[in-house]
């Protein structure tokens, strides 16, 4: 029942030059705009006739809907962050064989990685849908943490911090371009 009476206030709103305004929109090239510009069309945001209030909604749902998921995907990158140190703890150095300074190469590989895609990830981000881009990095970046356990050598171990960094490399810049859309 509220939708209904939602639905015709907003046929209320609308006048002959929002009308005009969609027809107009119909002719712009919308290859390249997001979801939001394409809705919009070349108009502004106050255009859509939207109240004070009805705008502190939906950002508040948006924040809600969205800030946790980003939250817990920076706990699970730190987490990521301090393995290595768990790692070592319990036995890793051993496990593996790990002579001289191959440890802190462990370390220092996955920023070789991070740094090696930081720039074809932020090509990708704009090409490609950026929460489906995220979400196959954020599995990829699952899948080479886990592998990470049964890692046998330095080598195998190494290649997997590499790939690990470029698929965290997404991260950052995708979390920045979800924030900024809203």
């Amino acid at each position: 029942m509220s939708t209904m009476k939602q639905q015709e206030s907003y046929v209320e709103r609308v006048d002959t030059n929002d009308v005009m305004d969609i027809e107009m929109s119909k002719s712009i090239d919308i290859r390249g705009l997001d979801e939001a510009q394409r809705i919009i069309g070349h108009g502004e945001l106050h255009d859509l006739n939207v109240t004070e209030e009805e705008m502190r909604k939906v950002v508040r749902k948006t924040d809600w809907a969205i800030l946790p998921y980003l939250a817990v995907c920076y706990m699970f990158y730190y987490i990521d962050k301090t393995t290595l140190s768990y790692s070592a703890i319990f036995g890793m150095k051993e496990d593996l064989n790990l002579v001289g300074t191959e440890y802190s190469w462990l370390s220092s590989v996955f920023y070789f990685g991070y740094l090696f895609w930081a720039i074809p990830t932020n090509y990708f981000l704009l090409r490609l849908p950026v929460g489906k881009y995220l979400g196959f990095n954020i599995m990829l970046w699952g899948v080479f943490l886990m592998l990470q356990a049964a890692c046998k050598s330095f080598a195998s171990l190494t290649v997997l911090r590499v790939l690990g960094g470029a698929v965290e490399a997404t991260a950052d810049p995708a979390f920045m371009l979800i924030t900024s859309m809203w």
